[in-house]
């Protein structure tokens, strides 16, 4: 339940991570690929599967986690 509790806080920040690249982000540079550099993204898609994989196995052995992972 920590690890779960611990990827949940680490997406939010991602998330914010995410929006504020995003409004810094000249439009002139915006294009369909992000820059190599910019994980963000690819952290905040395995924040996401970590998390369905946390969820799916607590609620496996019996926990009710209803809501917790949105």
């Amino acid at each position: 339940m920590r690890e779960l509790i611990a990827s949940l806080r680490e997406r939010r920040r991602l998330t914010i991570n995410v929006s504020i690249e995003a409004e810094l982000t000249p439009a002139s540079e915006v294009t369909t690929e992000p820059p190599i550099w910019d994980t963000s993204q690819e952290q905040l898609a395995e924040a996401n599967r970590r998390i369905k994989q946390l969820s799916t196995y607590l609620a496996d052995t019996g926990w009710d986690i209803e809501g917790w992972a949105q």
